[in-house]
């Protein structure tokens, strides 16, 4: 074979190898090559990043706002709906004053950019109490007392008993994070201790004896 010839069998080849390796039909594209834009919606935002907040009354806090990046630089107006409720300073301190429900509103100035959340003044104290179980039967109760000593039938889940000089029937109570009221008392059931409603006695004597703090909430 000539030299010319083996030059252009060479150049045929490596023609035949280059297209096999080219891809059949449009060039795929990998996401790393090109932007995808996911939770952009909120790039010209102000944000607090919760709905609501609870303050106890006479207590201070600072809220903070979370700005979208393409959000433009200023300074952030604060406004209290219900300024009887609870005062909101330049730098968005919370002062609570009364019981009640506020809506706190942070705008940067010059725009119409905003967020707001509501505000919960609450008052409560806190106990640490010793906790014990109970039912509605003979044993636990006595005979013949199908309801609580605030009217109502007993409820899991809802129903505690109390020492009504030390927290008011009707009180709502917040124990491990959940919210129960007190609607019953008993004659084992002074200062701080409190009874725990279950519908079954098993489950009661299953419970035991526990040491809680209990946030009792007053109007």
């Amino acid at each position: 074979m000539s030299k010319k010839m083996k030059k252009l069998f060479l150049g045929i080849l490596c023609a035949c190898l280059l297209a096999a390796s080219l891809p059949f039909g449009p060039a795929s594209v990998s996401a790393e090559d090109t932007e995808v834009n996911v939770g952009k919606l909120s790039d010209s935002a102000i944000t607090f990043g919760y709905a609501k907040i609870e303050v106890k009354q006479g207590k201070k806090k600072r809220l903070n706002v979370m700005l979208g990046e393409d959000t433009p630089d200023g300074k952030i107006k604060w406004k209290s709906s219900n300024k009887e409720v609870a005062k909101v300073t330049k730098k968005g301190v919370i002062k609570a004053k009364e019981c009640g429900t506020t809506v706190i509103t942070a705008k940067i100035k010059g725009t119409d950019i905003k967020a707001s959340c509501e505000v919960e003044v609450v008052k409560y104290k806190k106990y640490r109490v010793r906790a014990t179980g109970y039912c509605n039967c003979a044993s636990c109760s006595g005979p013949g007392h199908p309801r609580t000593a605030s009217g109502r039938y007993p409820k899991q889940g809802r129903t505690l008993a109390v020492d009504r000089r030390m927290i008011p029937l009707g009180s709502k109570i917040v124990m491990d994070g959940h919210t129960y009221y007190a609607e019953d008392t008993g004659g084992a059931i002074k200062g701080r201790r409190i009874d725990v409603y279950f519908h079954r006695h098993s489950r009661a004597s299953r419970f035991g004896v526990q040491y809680k703090t209990i946030k009792v909430y007053y109007d």
